[in-house]
């Protein structure tokens, strides 16, 4: 979810994709396989642009697999492929934040749950 950094303004959704942008350009969105790169990119996406939407209450474990990973029969009590990617996707935040994103203004967090 998009929030300031150390400002009372909120970023509108312009300034939030342009850093989206640069985020998925940064060295922890580009290592690893070409399917883990992927994935972790489209679920970002997805997250980001629901928040932007408005619909942060809509953004739940059966929507990310149904949409993001493809899954149309999606279970998430005997399918974990939602919770290990939210974790990986928070690695390469965290790596991102406390590399070149150190200073960022804006900062894309991927709340537990």
């Amino acid at each position: 979810m998009p929030s300031p950094r150390g400002e009372s303004k909120t970023p509108d959704a312009h300034q939030v994709r342009q850093h989206l942008r640069k985020i998925l350009a940064s060295p922890p969105f580009r290592s690893g396989t070409r399917r883990s790169t992927a994935r972790s990119k489209e679920f970002l996406q997805f997250v980001v642009e629901e928040s932007l939407a408005g619909r942060d209450e809509k953004i739940k474990e059966y929507s990310v697999g149904t949409k993001v990973f493809k899954r149309p029969d999606f279970n998430p009590e005997t399918d974990a492929i939602v919770r290990l990617e939210a974790g990986r996707l928070r690695t390469k935040l965290d790596a991102y934040y406390q590399s070149e994103g150190a200073s960022d203004r804006i900062q894309i967090t991927m709340p537990k749950g």
